[in-house]
């Protein structure tokens, strides 16, 4: 009796067989005969210009990105421009590297394409200029991009960003309402506490004045060296900017205020430095153009 069930069990697995061999009319039977091949996977580029709306303070730090929005709609963080790695920078086996002549080259295009957009040098507005490159994963699989994201700031102390409607695009042109102007300056000790923006019809102490570069070379290490660096260079801007002489009086006139980028943007190629002419008295004025007259000498 046993035999006789394990046979009717092999002949019905025969018979499934045969069933699941046999040919439909018009097929031949070749599995891969005339099979197109699926599409090759590939990481999406960005588009430019594009908006998103990411709680960060640092674009280069969001793990997903989510769908692009209308720049229109409330936003934190904006696509300028998006370029491509080429050549032998693109042949690395590994994202180029913080500092590396591949990442300087693409910040450089960034920063020109961030002028061009904006009507005027980043750095003169309450702007963050942010290189974002592809993760190492999205670079394995052969994504070779770059973006240049920029982010609007309440203040240059806090630096929380804001949450706005509206591209940038022309924010920094004419009386753009992005551009660095005058500030209210106030001091903890030795150290400069807070500088923050106001019109200049209000009373304050401070104004901006514009950017000094320093030369390219290795990021100064000494902080001490660095600081008077600094202020050595913000001086004759602050002095070019105000009308007054750069020499042994001019700290009878003014203060100054130095605000250098970081030691990444240096590395980056940004050498920059905003300054700030400090006020002993409140004004209610623009500095620019004030003149020895409007600056006098005070020895007390």
């Amino acid at each position: 009796m046993r035999r006789k069930l394990i046979g009717v069990i092999v002949v019905t697995a025969g018979v499934l067989a045969l069933a699941g061999c046999a040919k439909p009319a018009g097929v031949d039977g070749k599995l891969f005969n005339g099979w197109a091949l699926p599409p090759e996977p590939k990481i999406p580029v960005p588009t430019a210009p594009a908006c998103y709306e990411v709680k960060t303070e640092d674009p280069t730090e969001v793990p997903k990105w989510p769908a692009a929005i209308d720049c229109a709609s409330p936003h934190t963080v904006e696509t300028l421009h998006v370029g491509q790695f080429e050549g032998a920078d693109a042949d690395r086996s590994s994202p180029p590297p913080s500092g590396g002549p591949e990442r300087r080259k693409a910040y450089e295009q960034c920063n020109v394409k961030a002028t061009e957009s904006l009507g005027a040098d980043w750095r003169t507005g309450r702007i963050e200029l942010f290189l974002v490159l592809p993760i190492e994963l999205h670079w394995d699989a052969g994504a070779r991009w770059f973006r240049c994201d920029v982010v609007e700031y309440r203040d240059l102390e806090d630096f929380a960003v804001v949450d706005r409607n509206g591209s940038m695009k022309g924010a920094l042109a004419g009386t753009g309402d992005l551009k660095l102007g005058c500030a209210t300056v106030s001091a903890a000790g030795d150290t400069i506490d807070k500088v923050l923006p106001i019109t200049c019809t209000t009373a304050h102490n401070g104004e901006f004045t514009g950017i000094f570069d320093h030369p390219d070379g290795e990021y100064p290490t000494d902080g001490a060296a660095r600081s008077k660096a600094n202020l050595d260079g913000c001086r004759g801007i602050v002095a070019g900017y105000t009308g007054i002489p750069n020499d042994k009086d001019f700290q009878y006139r003014v203060g100054q205020v130095a605000s250098p980028f970081s030691k990444a943007s240096w590395e980056l190629g940004n050498r920059g430095v905003r300054c700030y002419v400090w006020t002993p008295k409140n004004v209610a004025t623009t500095l620019k153009g004030a003149g020895p007259g409007g600056l006098p000498i005070n020895y007390a």
